[in-house]
């Protein structure tokens, strides 16, 4: 029962000290911007931040915008970024400070401008801790705007609990 004891007690002091990576910030903004070639070019920038007491490594990234009225139980991302080699510190972000575009279709923009359906941002992050242990922090997210606006008012947990992981 002692080793056993010792076990557990090393294995929740290792847990308490991982690091914790936590979508933090995600803006958008561009949505009045004129049309080209049938889209609008939106600019996006995030930050994850290690909410946790030790140094996170960057494995895997992958986000994907969405819009609908609702978002769907079983929505497939495409394959994961590798993403850039780094090390983020406690209480440091992983991300994106200066905004980077995609281009989304037109009418679909026009309808979030209008308020007949909804911006969704959903993705994940792979990463490691200092033993090597993989890590994964799943999220889906939906955008609020204010009617006509071209930036999000802020952004709310939404979705299916597939979308949600966290390990």
């Amino acid at each position: 029962i002692t080793a056993r004891a010792a076990k557990l007690s090393a294995q929740a002091v290792i847990d308490a000290e991982r690091p914790h990576m936590v979508m933090s910030e995600l803006k958008v903004s561009g949505l009045t911007s004129p049309p080209v070639n049938g889209g609008v070019h939106l600019r996006f920038s995030f930050k994850i931040t290690n909410f946790g007491r030790t140094p996170a490594f960057a494995k895997a990234f992958a986000l994907k915008f969405y819009s609908a009225n609702e978002l769907p139980e079983g929505l497939v991302l495409e394959e994961a970024a590798i993403a850039p080699s780094g090390i983020t510190a406690p209480n440091n972000w992983y991300g994106v400070q200066w905004p980077n575009e995609i281009l989304v279709p037109a009418d679909q923009i026009a309808k979030v401008v209008a308020g007949n359906t909804h911006l969704f941002a959903l993705g994940y992050f792979c990463y490691s801790d200092v033993f090597n242990r993989p890590h994964e922090s799943h999220f889906a997210y939906q955008f609020e705007f204010d009617l006509g606006a071209d930036s999000r008012k802020h952004f709310s947990a939404v979705g299916p609990k597939s979308y949600w992981k966290y390990t």
